[in-house]
């Protein structure tokens, strides 16, 4: 896929991803984690806590790649369909 295309369909889910952060049932969800991160973290050593909080970004940024792949495949996968119905619009007309 072309980098331009790809950037700008990186940015729309960025985009996207921002609006979802603020919706109310997320927001709830987020904070009932935060505080059961809080508790179990809490519960570590400081080391134990710094290798925590590590993995958690690890975790977080492999959660985002996957997200934005599925975007972009999922953009792709629609485009292939439009484009397929557009040039083949005979099968569907009867």
């Amino acid at each position: 896929m072309n980098e331009w295309i790809k950037e700008v369909i990186i940015e729309r889910y960025e985009a996207l991803s921002e609006k979802a952060e603020s919706k109310s049932e997320l927001m709830a969800l987020k904070d009932q984690a935060a505080a059961y991160e809080k508790i179990l973290i809490g519960q570590l050593s400081d080391d134990t806590q710094e290798v925590m909080s590590q993995w958690m970004e690890l975790h977080d940024q492999m959660i985002s790649l996957q997200k934005q792949w599925l975007y972009v495949k999922g953009v792709q996968d629609g485009l292939q369909l439009l484009i397929f119905l557009l040039f083949n619009e005979e099968m569907f007309e009867s």
